[in-house]
């Protein structure tokens, strides 16, 4: 299974993320997994969060899943593999916890490379946020 970590550090949150770039990238290297961490936003008229769909599918063709991370969280157990979140049918496409009021949190977020996948984040991308 080929999996891409990816993450965004925009220079406002770069003295902090520092740390979760450093753990991500050696969790990264631990299990050999891709790890792609940006320091620009995709595109300058959203608000930052919004680059994550963008990142996200810049590498969903490479990979069959990509798991995006934010910057400023940290890996805590390198000993769990991600490998162990996917273990789900081949009909879903994403894996995303909840947070409070059971709306979606996407500060940890596993998409797997679908037709589905690229088409709902498309769809998301031109039809909100902007």
């Amino acid at each position: 299974m080929r999996i891409c970590l990816v993450t965004l550090a925009t220079p406002n949150i770069l003295p902090y993320a520092r740390y979760g770039l450093t753990n991500k990238r050696a969790y990264a290297r631990m299990h050999g997994y891709c790890f792609h961490a940006y320091g620009e936003v995709a595109d300058t008229t959203r608000a930052p969060a919004w680059s994550k769909i963008q990142l996200i599918l810049r590498h969903l063709e490479d990979f069959d899943w990509v798991f995006w991370t934010d910057a400023d969280s940290l890996l805590m157990n390198h000993g769990v593999r991600l490998e162990s979140f996917l273990q789900v049918p081949s009909e879903i496409d994403m894996v995303l916890t909840t947070g409070p009021r059971d709306a979606f949190n996407t500060g940890q977020w596993f998409v797997r490379s679908s037709q589905f996948s690229r088409m709902l984040l498309a769809a998301i991308w031109e039809n909100a946020g902007g």
